[in-house]
């Protein structure tokens, strides 16, 4: 009995070293956050899952990435990839006013690993866990805003961070507002592929 709870345990340590190997060498960006543009930050994403019907990811203790995308015209997409041992789902919600209608729907796929792996390298190519956190554009009136948040609990054990939410006001030449349309077209094309299979929930 003991051999095999000290197995279990090395396989458990080993499969935790992998991961924080993947993660380790990062750089984390470390500049002073304005603390009233945090509060406002937060208050806005608040308001934004509370338009989507939606709660942070940090607090469903899952590895994740959730995308809120809000237009100052009235629409906008939540795009919420989770992972739950070997299961990988996407959900995707939205709001829109009558122009964009036609392209409001929502769904929830399970997805393959191979996708959620796609996702995740998204997501390390384009530093996300080591940019700074808040930019906004202020010479556009009418504007749009990203606000996407990760979490990933087992990072702890690497002494690294766990959840970490970046917001983006009307992005120009800016890699993260970029991670974030590519984020949104990938949606698009893994509601297309599941559409052909009859998955979509």
């Amino acid at each position: 009995m003991f051999l095999a709870f000290c197995a279990l345990s090395c396989v458990e340590k080993n499969a935790v070293s992998k991961e924080c190997q993947k993660i380790q060498t990062q750089d984390y960006y470390l500049a002073n956050v304005d603390t009233t543009l945090l509060r406002q930050v937060n208050e806005y994403h608040q308001i934004l899952l509370d338009t989507f019907s939606d709660n942070s990811i940090k607090e469903t203790n899952l590895e994740g990435y959730h995308l809120l995308f809000y237009s100052s015209h009235g629409y906008g997409k939540s795009i919420k990839f989770t992972k739950a041992n070997s299961q990988y789902n996407l959900v995707m919600k939205c709001v829109g006013n009558r122009e964009w209608k036609d392209d409001c729907k929502q769904y929830i796929i399970n997805i393959e690993e191979d996708e959620w792996n796609e996702l995740e390298k998204m997501i390390y190519e384009f530093d996300f866990w080591t940019s700074d956190h808040f930019r906004a554009n202020r010479m556009v009136l009418d504007g749009y805003a990203f606000f996407l948040e990760g979490n990933r609990p087992y990072a702890e054990s690497c002494n690294l961070a766990t959840n970490k939410l970046i917001s983006r006001g009307s992005p120009r030449y800016d890699k993260i507002g970029d991670l974030c349309q590519n984020i949104i077209e990938y949606e698009g094309q893994l509601r297309f592929r599941y559409e052909q299979y009859n998955k979509i929930k």
